[in-house]
């Protein structure tokens, strides 16, 4: 899988969900069968991180639920013990639009505590679920400070740090966590 961590959650080939693809028909991706699924990363035994959001891509041709054209919604929860479950742990932001296809949603702004464990859950109507590709927004310590500073328009972590550390060291200033 693309980036550190270990793929967590109840959605088929969750790897790719996490290659660095981020266009595709439907069966590019991770798949679930039902209307909500759960996945995410377990970054590690002692690694925690401070994710800001996530953008999460739909199928090409399914958009995120195969002919659904409600409203798809995605929560973003982090948890230092691994979740039993889809809601179990902290909410951390949400958003919502209307299911279309190729159309991606990002969330930003979502939290400033590091956890171990970081996933979404994405709930819609339709039979199949599908995300082409998932990426995380980890926040950036500056200076070994506690001052946490992001790229709010996501374009700095975009395709290159997903759910991964490799992110951190690229940053002028910055050590990893």
């Amino acid at each position: 899988a693309f980036g550190a961590g270990t793929p967590i959650g109840d959605y088929a080939d969750m790897n790719e969900g996490f290659d660095g693809v981020t266009s595709g028909n439907g069966g590019v991706g991770a798949q679930k069968g039902g209307s909500s699924g759960y996945m995410g990363k377990d970054w590690g035994v002692g690694v925690t991180k401070v994710m800001e959001g996530y953008k999460a891509y739909a199928g090409n041709d399914t958009g995120f639920a195969n002919v659904y054209t409600g409203t798809v919604t995605i929560d973003l929860y982090g948890s230092n013990t691994s979740p039993a479950n889809a809601t179990d742990g902290t909410l951390l932001g949400t958003n919502s639009r209307t299911d279309a296809n190729g159309a991606p949603l990002t969330l930003t702004g979502a939290s400033e505590t590091a956890y171990r464990y970081h996933w979404i859950y994405l709930q819609a109507g339709g039979a199949n679920l599908y995300m082409t590709e998932l990426e995380f927004f980890e926040y950036a310590v500056v200076g070994g400070s506690s001052n946490i500073t992001y790229d709010a328009t996501g374009d700095y972590y975009h395709n290159r740090g997903i759910a991964s550390a490799e992110l951190i060291p690229t940053m002028t200033s910055n050590t990893a966590p």
